[in-house]
């Protein structure tokens, strides 16, 4: 799962580099920057698979945006730059916040959550709280915890 997890976001992130179809400042607030330097070999504070039918996308992009508007992070959706045939949300802080919610490696009706904390200066704490609660309360049985520790982001072409 873990190699599954890295390669769905070293292909996301692979838009971020030359011609990004990414909005401007997505670098800068999604990795200050410098993917290498903060984010390869980062292993998530938070990971989990959410069950999420197709016609429920659009309530956890609104629950994202809403969570991201309370945490002061920016919310870049990758996924509507491909007419959602995918779903792709990334909230993100040059503080230190790196969390992107993917639909491409979890499976027919599931998306993966993962949230990293790359800076001091980010505290994570609140906002996973704030994050799990919303997203069992909106989805009770489908959000499924996981080991952190068995994903790790590696380096990239970035």
């Amino acid at each position: 799962m873990r190699i599954l997890a890295t390669t769905t976001l070293a292909t996301a992130l692979l838009g971020c580099s030359g011609e990004s179809t990414m909005p401007p400042g997505f670098n800068e607030a999604c990795y200050g920057g410098n993917y290498s330097q903060y984010l390869s070999g980062a292993n998530p504070i938070y990971s989990a698979t959410l069950a999420v039918d197709h016609p429920s996308q659009p309530v956890l992009r609104s629950l994202l945006f809403q969570l991201a508007e309370k945490h002061q992070l920016k919310a870049f959706d990758d996924g509507a730059n491909y007419n959602n045939q995918f779903f792709s949300v990334y909230l993100c802080s040059s503080k230190g916040a790196f969390a992107f919610v993917d639909s491409r490696a979890a499976g027919e009706n599931m998306v993966r959550v993962t949230v990293f904390s790359y800076r001091e200066s980010w505290h994570p704490e609140q906002f996973v709280g704030d994050l799990s609660a919303a997203l069992s309360s909106q989805w009770p049985n489908g959000l499924r915890m996981e080991d952190p520790s068995n994903t790790t982001l590696k380096n990239s072409i970035l």
